[in-house]
């Protein structure tokens, strides 16, 4: 019964939403973008490119999961060089940071399938993976119906559960039991992530600690660790400034910084300010918040192209540079935490020794929250008042910012060791 209301109720989710997406398309890339993938339109495409091969599907919904799973995939060709590894994305920020990273021809790069049953299954069939790796939480109920059909054996790494999605799939507990039979092992980054897929009803044999992939990405990736005085030069911004960040932010969180930036700018005036929409169609109402401000404003893809004015605030409006830009700041407010919820990934500016603050709302990075601010690198604020006062006391203490992005790092460094090697042991567990 449960697979029927499922099913029905996808299509007719999909049936009421069709206008607003419909109209998505005419006027937002996002939504065109692997339009025809996402219904596996393009999958004799796909089955000519993997035809006579054998293959492993990894799944990685965004930017932050791309990044994190890379280097297992790294780990895994080496380990098998033989396999095809198809690398499925969600959006179109990680499926283009996907086909830019992965330049190898055994690597092929698609959008994952809508939920439908002939959609994934057409998918599947072009892919004929040999396994199916997801990470985080890409638990969809009709894709792994169908690999379990299929006798493709699934695995989870990476895995976590977040208390909103904890209390949805308690709900339909037994249905979750149901869809997830097919998944060999559950890889979670914590104790409590593999308590709360136990308390599910998942079998504690099939659950394993395996590790948060994130924090091994910090040591392996491809960049080298950027000078920040040279960054800051590239960038044109004063050698001597206190440079704040805010990462990843979202609707409203930009205007409380660019607020709490202009009462510092009254009280000195060497402080700079980064920031880094999430969703990067969002740059020109955040360039006019600036101006309305007496605030001058830059973009980034502008700073590539010519010489500029002197400006007081920098926006982010390009793919894949974030991590990186993250060394020129001295603290930075990672977003979707304070007028959003759920948290983005904090350990990319911990990476690179920077003190970091975040709003109360860090669902799906609690680990990660946590020990930040029990090893001393973060600071969490409760509202956006407490955010002003917390950047005007750092922004006055250069001592405590160093001390802190020192913290932050070593934090980053002593969750590495590892990780890959226990991931990479259960690809290798359901393979056997």
């Amino acid at each position: 019964m449960m697979w029927i209301i499922y099913n029905a109720g996808i299509y007719i989710y999909f049936i009421l939403l069709l206008p607003y997406y419909l109209v998505n398309l005419l006027f937002r890339e996002k939504y065109r973008a692997g339009l025809f993938s996402r219904f596996s339109m393009n999958a004799a495409r796909v089955a000519e490119a993997c035809q006579g091969t054998k293959t492993m599907w990894f799944h990685a919904v965004s930017v932050g999961e791309v990044l994190a799973v890379l280097p297992l995939i790294d780990a895994v060709q080496a380990k098998y060089p033989d396999y095809m590894i198809v690398l499925s994305t969600t959006t179109l920020a990680s499926n283009r940071l996907a086909a830019a990273r992965v330049s190898q021809n055994k690597i092929q790069v698609i959008y994952f399938p809508l939920d439908f049953t002939w959609a994934v299954r057409r998918m599947i069939d072009a892919v004929h993976p040999e396994l199916i790796v997801l990470t985080e939480t890409e638990l969809w109920p009709n894709f792994l119906r169908c690999a379990r059909q299929c006798f493709i054996p699934v695995v989870l790494v990476n895995g976590r559960i977040s208390p909103a999605s904890f209390k949805s799939y308690y709900a339909i507990r037994r249905f979750f039991c149901d869809f997830v039979q097919g998944i060999t092992i559950f890889g979670m980054q914590s104790e409590l992530y593999r308590d709360n897929i136990v308390k599910l009803g998942v079998d504690p044999s099939r659950v394993v600690i395996a590790g948060n992939l994130k924090y091994e990405a910090m040591g392996r990736g491809q960049e080298a660790k950027p000078e920040p005085r040279g960054l800051r030069s590239e960038l044109g911004i004063p050698p001597d400034s206190v440079v704040i960040f805010g990462g990843s932010t979202h609707q409203g969180e930009e205007e409380i910084l660019l607020d709490h930036f202009v009462s510092l700018r009254k009280k000195r005036d060497h402080v700079f300010l980064c920031l880094a929409p999430r969703h990067i169609e969002r740059v020109q109402g955040i360039v006019g918040a600036a101006q309305q401000r007496g605030l001058r404003i830059e973009r980034r893809s502008a700073l590539q192209r010519a010489e500029h004015s002197p400006y007081d605030v920098m926006v982010l409006d390009t793919i894949g540079e974030l991590s990186r830009l993250y060394a020129t700041a001295d603290v930075v407010f990672v977003g979707k935490s304070l007028s959003a919820s759920g948290g983005q990934n904090i350990l990319e500016p911990a990476r690179w020794g920077k003190a970091v603050v975040f709003g109360p709302h860090m669902d799906n990075f609690q680990d990660e929250a946590r020990v930040l601010i029990d090893g001393g690198g973060a600071v969490q604020v409760q509202d956006a008042a407490a955010l002003g006062r917390v950047l005007d006391e750092l922004t006055d203490d250069a001592d405590r910012m160093k001390r802190m992005g020192a913290s932050a790092a070593a934090v980053v460094d002593r969750y590495r060791g590892g990780v890959l090697e226990k991931n990479l042991s259960i690809i290798a567990t359901a393979m056997q």
